[in-house]
């Protein structure tokens, strides 16, 4: 199963950004997707549950669009932001169910996360996709913020 999430193709478009100002109420990276995006990713998220393995998969992401930015109203979606072209989902067994980091590293981003996070991942995508929004996930420390609108 390792091998099919590495040839699994995600279609559609992923959409992901930060805000770099007013950080204080808006401290997470958010994420987006279109709907053949989501339902592709449902699918790769339940293959990296079922798996035994830990399981990464890297993703071509794209800047979101002013409409996009306006939806969390950070400022009316004037605030400035940042992006990275490509997002990692690791999907690790060896952590506790709970497990949760979002890791910035040279401008590039990769989600670590447990059994548990990965369902709560899966859920909010798949609400996403019926047309359901506004989910945060983090650690249990309330930081690594990953908000899907």
């Amino acid at each position: 199963m390792k091998e099919e999430i590495q040839k699994f193709k995600v279609s559609g478009k992923v959409f992901i950004w930060k805000n770099k100002d007013n950080q204080r109420n808006y401290p997470g990276w958010n994420l987006t997707a279109d709907k053949a995006a989501c339902q592709t990713l449902i699918s790769l998220l339940d293959l990296m549950d079922r798996c035994e393995w830990s399981t990464k998969k890297i993703l071509t992401t794209e800047e979101p669009t002013q409409a996009q930015l306006k939806v969390p109203n950070n400022q009316n979606g004037q605030a400035g932001w940042k992006t990275t072209h490509q997002l990692t989902l690791n999907s690790r067994k060896n952590v506790s169910d709970d497990f949760w980091a979002v890791i910035e590293n040279s401008g590039e981003l990769e989600i670590q996360f447990g059994k548990d996070k990965l369902k709560q991942l899966t859920t909010a995508m798949t609400e996403f996709l019926i047309g359901k929004g506004d989910f945060a996930i983090t650690d249990s420390k309330e930081e690594n913020i990953l908000y899907i609108w």
